[in-house]
């Protein structure tokens, strides 16, 4: 092996020779020893690029299923999710690939999932003949207000609402008066209300517990919960629709000028204006009292209960199946007053201040490896290909200074 070696190095002293005396000839072998892997290298990222672009598809199609099935919310939802994302995802890339669908009965979130083989073209040489590309989606859907959740991991229990999902003008109010726009990602503290413009929507998380707050409505986290219960929603007035965690116990309430919804687990919505309050059960069982005549009934799923502004209209049940017995208790006073609020400041502004403050974040997370906040699934590439060109002219720079420093000498 030693003799090898030795025999080999007047061979390289000459190939070094003559690579410093002719340097075309030089250029050319330095060309053909790297031709090879830099097709490789391109192949490989157009492979990849082609699967990033097919992933994008996947997922938007995925998103647009599930928001639709959602809303359509009958038996045969996963049926139009299955139509809906077959006509979002285009064949180019091969065979349309079989999603599937489910509803989580604990939330009522719609779950969509879908993998599929994308062939390769260069990456075949180094027998890599297929990649797999998988998409997953999951939403809250519903006829007025509707929003994509992350489906990357459960998230955790937590005692805190988060805004998980914002559109439109909405402001954040301190228990000390202080009013801000709202931002997604801001953990609510008790004593925070949220108010929604005319084309605000935002959705709260916590854990697997979910309130989509309408627009021109206004919802609180009251600093001291109801006695008995662990969590008090205050709503004085717009629409929120709830997905609460059921519990063995009576846990949850949501009170508003007029009226007060418990209940263990279930999906509802509460309607406030300033005539009425009502409340509409989507899923499981909603106890509702009427503050001024003390009147309370169970309210079963596809009924509603409503109570009038009035000072003796009591509580009023409609609906389909049997209605439930209405039972008289003591009035009470509720804990939520009409004249507690005030005028937001211009929508306009808030959302100009949101905008020129986001837009410099916004630029860097679409440069810089946020997916979500790129415009269109080819920036990847794009970002690619110009950072590796950026590259090579400053090293070609660099290269030219120092050949140039070197004949001067």
């Amino acid at each position: 092996m030693r003799a090898a070696l030795i025999s080999c190095k007047p061979s390289l002293r000459k190939l070094t020779v003559l690579l410093t005396r002719w340097p075309k000839e030089a250029v050319a072998i330095y060309f053909a020893i790297v031709f090879f892997p830099t097709m490789i290298a391109v192949g490989a990222v157009i492979d990849y690029s082609r699967s990033k672009n097919y992933q994008t598809a996947m997922q938007a199609a995925l998103e647009a299923a599930v928001l639709s099935g959602g809303r359509d919310g009958s038996a045969s939802w996963t049926q139009v999710a299955l139509k809906i994302c077959r006509a979002n995802l285009s064949s180019r890339f091969g065979p349309l690939p079989k999603p599937t669908f489910s509803l989580d009965p604990t939330t009522g979130n719609y779950i969509g999932t879908v993998t599929a083989t994308l062939p390769t073209s260069i990456l075949g040489i180094l027998n890599i003949s297929s990649l797999d590309v998988t998409a997953a989606a999951a939403a809250v859907a519903d006829d007025d207000i509707s929003f994509i959740l992350t489906v990357d991991h459960a998230p955790p229990k937590s005692p805190l609402w988060s805004v998980s999902g914002l559109s439109g003008d909405a402001l954040l109010m301190s228990s000390a008066g202080e009013q801000a726009a709202l931002a997604d990602g801001i953990i609510l503290k008790p004593g925070n209300k949220i108010r929604t413009g005319q084309n605000g929507r935002v959705l709260l998380t916590r854990g697997q517990e979910t309130i989509l707050i309408a627009s021109n409505s206004v919802i609180g986290i009251p600093l001291h919960v109801t006695e008995g219960m662990s969590t008090t929603i205050h709503q004085w007035a717009g629409s929120i629709l709830l997905a609460v965690e059921k519990q063995d116990d009576k846990h949850f309430d949501v009170v508003t000028p007029y009226l007060t919804a418990v209940v263990r687990g279930t999906r509802f919505r509460v309607n406030v204006n300033q005539n009425d309050a009502s409340v509409e059960v989507l899923r499981g069982q909603v106890e509702v009292a009427d503050f001024k005549s003390g009147q309370y009934a169970l309210v079963l799923p596809g009924q509603a209960a409503k109570v009038m502004a009035e000072e003796s209209a009591g509580l009023w049940l409609s609906g389909a199946g049997t209605l439930s017995p209405i039972l008289r208790g003591p009035p009470r006073k509720s804990s939520v007053s009409l004249e507690a609020l005030s005028a937001p400041p211009s929508s306009e502004r808030i959302s100009q201040r949101e905008n020129s403050s986001n837009y410099g974040i916004n630029a860097l997370r679409r440069l810089f490896g946020n997916s979500e906040a790129r415009r269109s699934p080819n920036e990847d590439a794009t970002f690619a290909i110009a950072f590796a060109c950026g590259i090579g002219v400053i090293v070609t720079f660099i290269v030219a200074i120092r050949r140039r420093r070197r004949k001067w000498e």
